[in-house]
C-alpha cells in the first residue's frame, strides 16, 4: 500500500473569547492496522486549554471525526492571546490548529472610596489600584479641586506588569484655617482610555461652635431682646435654650 497516513482536521484556526470555547473534528485518512492514539496539547495552556487530551482510532472508526474542544482561559491581564493546538498521531505527520484568544476584560480604577472625612490639620488617605494587569507601566495622575482644602500625593502612582493590583496610598493633606465651617474637595484619579475615579474629601472642624457674644447678655426675663449668632456653620440645626444664669445649646436632631 503506497497510502501514507495523515490526520485530517475540520480546521486550522480557532478565534474564541476568554470563557469561550471553540471545536474541531479530528480523524485519520485512511485505515490503520492496528490502534492509533492521537495526542493533543496546546502550546501555551495559560492562553488555551484543549480537552480530550488524547483520541483513539482503531479500523473501524479511523473515518469518524472526533470532537475536539478548546477553551479560552480567563486571565487576569488585558491582552489579547494566541496559542497552537498540536496533534500528533504515530506514523502520520503531525498537525497544528492555531487559537487566537480574544481579551474580555478591561482596564479600571480601582479606588477604595468615593468619600473620606478626617479632622483639620491631620491627614487622610485614599489607596488606587488596576482591575487587571495592565500590557506596558501605567500612570494615574491625581489632581484636586482645590488644594487648600485637600491636598494629595503623590499625585502620579505609577503602576507595572508586576505591582498592578497592590493598592498604592495617596496621602490627603489639609491646613489650619481661620474659619468654623466644614469644606469640601474632590480628588479625580484619571489616566489615559480609562474611566476617571472621584473621592469627595470633607475636612472637619475641630473647633467647637461657639455664640457670640459670649458674655454680656440682656435677661430676657425682663422683657428685654439679646441677639445671639454662630461662630461659624453647623453640621446640623442647633438649638439655643435661654434659662436663668446660663444659656445651653444644643445639636437638634440629636
Amino acid at each position: 500500500d503506497n497510502d501514507t497516513q495523515a490526520l485530517q482536521l475540520s480546521t486550522g484556526s480557532l478565534a474564541i473569547g476568554e470563557g469561550g470555547t471553540g471545536t474541531f473534528t479530528v480523524r485519520l485518512a485512511f485505515q490503520p492496522s492496528g490502534t492509533v492514539t492521537v495526542n493533543l496539547a496546546s502550546t501555551d495552556p495559560g492562553a488555551a486549554g484543549v480537552s480530550p487530551a488524547t483520541l483513539s482510532f482503531g479500523p473501524a472508526n479511523y473515518a469518524t471525526p472526533q470532537l475536539v474542544t478548546v477553551t479560552g482561559v480567563q486571565d487576569a491581564d488585558i491582552q489579547p492571546e494566541t496559542a497552537t493546538i498540536s496533534v500528533t498521531g504515530a506514523g502520520a505527520p503531525g498537525a497544528a490548529v492555531s487559537v487566537s484568544v480574544a481579551e474580555d476584560d478591561q482596564q479600571q480604577l480601582v479606588v477604595s472610596t468615593s468619600s473620606l472625612a478626617f479632622p483639620e490639620t491631620t491627614v487622610g488617605g485614599v489607596s488606587v489600584s488596576l482591575a487587571f494587569q495592565p500590557v506596558s507601566t501605567t500612570t494615574v495622575p491625581v489632581s484636586t479641586s482645590n488644594a487648600a482644602v485637600a491636598n494629595p500625593g503623590p499625585t502620579t502612582p505609577t503602576f507595572t506588569t508586576a505591582n498592578w493590583s497592590t493598592p498604592q496610598v495617596v496621602s490627603v493633606s489639609t491646613t489650619l484655617d481661620a474659619d468654623y465651617n466644614f469644606a469640601t474637595a474632590t480628588l479625580t484619579f484619571a489616566s489615559a482610555g480609562l474611566t476617571s475615579r472621584n473621592t469627595v474629601v470633607t475636612i472637619v472642624e475641630p473647633d467647637i461652635l461657639e455664640l457670640t457674644p459670649t458674655s454680656g447678655w440682656t435677661c430676657p426675663f425682663d422683657n428685654n431682646t439679646t441677639s445671639l449668632r454662630l461662630r461659624g456653620n453647623p453640621i446640623n440645626d442647633l438649638v439655643v435654650t435661654a434659662m436663668e444664669g446660663s444659656v445651653e445649646g444644643s445639636v437638634f436632631p440629636a
